[in-house]
């Protein structure tokens, strides 16, 4: 009767374990803590675990086999307990758990408003490389990129940080309507008149862990404060300008409103 007991209790913690990451997968949450490269691993164990799982449950055994394995010379307390330590975080983190993240953990992180600060950068050429001119050919990049109904180009965060950083690309936006989403921080640098605030999107490399903000300084018609982490949409000018020693990315004359939170709460 005990060995019937331990392979059920055994059974029922792959059970929960798979299910608990297969729910991650399928309810789309997993995209709050893992870069998408990793998500076909992900669901690849979490079915794993449930096949394991029954495999347990219904495959025939050897009592006299199991009754050699470790686990049966514990003391039932022990291993309920064991049993339990590994359950009860399980359920408590996945009933309580955000997904995404608030705003003292962004501040604890930092704010990166230069992309030479992520793991890793691409680094592009000053000018374009022979026969590979926009010109050539191919016509201007801008006529590659996403537009919204206004004309404005839909970019994110990271790219107006590269544009600063890079001639080729900063050529392209500068002086471009642009149209893009983020989370409203305060602004306490580059902000000396008051009338900015600071456009969040985190990073991710690899997964949560890693998740860095990005920072683009907004200048909008008519500052108006939300709640820190609101999702917004701005719309406006984007330029890059020198202060401070060195040139950030700034969305000029800029129309801001609130707006749901998008699928993709990161940029990779």
């Amino acid at each position: 009767m005990s060995e019937v007991i331990q392979r059920f209790s055994r059974a029922g913690i792959l059970m929960l374990w798979g299910s608990v990451i297969c729910y991650f997968y399928f309810s789309g949450r997993i995209v709050s803590y893992l870069h998408p490269g990793f998500h076909w691993l992900t669901i690849s164990a979490g079915v794993v675990l449930v096949l394991m799982a029954f495999l347990l449950l219904f495959l025939p055994f050897n009592g006299e086999v199991m009754a050699c394995l470790p686990a049966t010379r514990v003391p039932a307390l022990l291993r309920w307990t064991g049993g339990l330590l590994l359950v009860v975080p399980l359920l408590v983190t996945v009933g309580s758990s955000r997904s995404e993240f608030g705003a003292t953990t962004v501040m604890n992180r930092g704010f990166l408003t230069s992309v030479s600060h992520l793991p890793y950068i691409v680094n592009m050429p000053d000018e374009p490389l022979p026969g590979q001119a926009f010109g050539d050919g191919g016509g201007n990049v801008m006529d590659y990129l996403t537009r919204n109904e206004a004309g404005q180009i839909m970019t994110e965060a990271i790219d107006l940080l590269y544009a600063a950083e890079e001639p080729t690309m900063r050529q392209d936006f500068e002086g471009q309507e642009v149209e893009l989403v983020g989370q409203f921080m305060p602004a306490k640098s580059n902000n000396a008149a008051g009338n900015r605030f600071n456009l969040i999107r985190l990073f991710m490399l690899c997964c949560a862990a890693d998740a860095q903000p990005l920072a683009v300084l907004v200048q909008p018609e008519a500052l108006e404060k939300f709640p820190d982490m609101t999702w917004v949409k701005v719309s406006g000018r984007a330029v890059f300008p020198m202060e401070g020693g060195s040139r950030i990315a700034l969305v000029e004359n800029a129309h801001v409103e609130q707006t749901p939170k998008p699928a993709e709460v990161f940029v990779y």
